[in-house]
């Protein structure tokens, strides 16, 4: 019987983090010490994952700060894709999570999925031009990381034709000059113009070199 309502408590714990049901996850994580707040659910999601995922940044703030009690959420765990609750935010758009996950000490804002791929580099990918600000204003940000293609965020944003993205990644002067070269090449070769000049000015070179 303890068992089974152990594992309800669990399932509910879950279910609030997925919809946001703030009050919901603080009455259980109180009344019930019994939660593991880094179980994994059938579909391999953590309660943190499921709030990430969800855009809950209420939710993730409340799992990670110290208002009830020392909880020792793992806020690098992977979901079943091998992707963190930060690589999850930073491709939804969630900027809101973004901000509490590198807001914590212990997030690894380097933590790269299955394909090699960072948040930094899927929020490049998607445009997400607020949450790159975001990230680029880490100090352990790798800018010049590459995924297990060769690409870097700068080649994605190229890719996607963000010019947005591409100037704040220029304009953080974080960018190593092999990067540039390659991303100049790029935007070149798929006809990013507007892109390929502002990367030239970056090399201090004539676009059509």
């Amino acid at each position: 019987m303890a068992k089974t309502e152990s594992s309800d408590h669990q399932s509910s714990f879950a279910e609030a983090c997925r919809v946001g049901n703030l009050d919901r996850v603080r009455e259980l994580l109180l009344d019930h010490r019994d939660i593991d707040v880094n179980a994994v659910d059938d579909e391999g999601w953590t309660g943190l994952l499921l709030a990430c995922d969800n855009g809950h940044a209420d939710v993730v703030h409340a799992l990670l700060c110290s208002q009830l009690g020392d909880l020792n959420v793992n806020v690098n765990a992977v979901a079943y894709n091998g992707r963190t609750g930060l690589s999850l935010a930073c491709d939804y758009g969630h900027v809101g999570v973004v901000r509490e996950l590198l807001g914590h000490s212990g997030v690894d804002v380097n933590a790269a999925d299955p394909d090699g791929r960072t948040s930094l580099m899927w929020a490049c990918h998607y445009g997400k031009v607020e949450i790159v600000r975001e990230l680029l204003n880490h100090p352990e940000v790798d800018v010049n990381a590459m995924d297990c293609d060769g690409w870097t965020c700068l080649m994605l944003a190229c890719q996607e034709d963000h010019l947005d993205v591409v100037s704040e990644l220029v304009a953080s002067g974080r960018v190593d000059e092999a990067a540039l070269a390659q991303a100049k090449v790029r935007a070149l070769t798929i006809g990013r113009k507007e892109i390929a000049y502002l990367l030239s000015a970056a090399l201090r070179q004539p676009a059509g070199s």
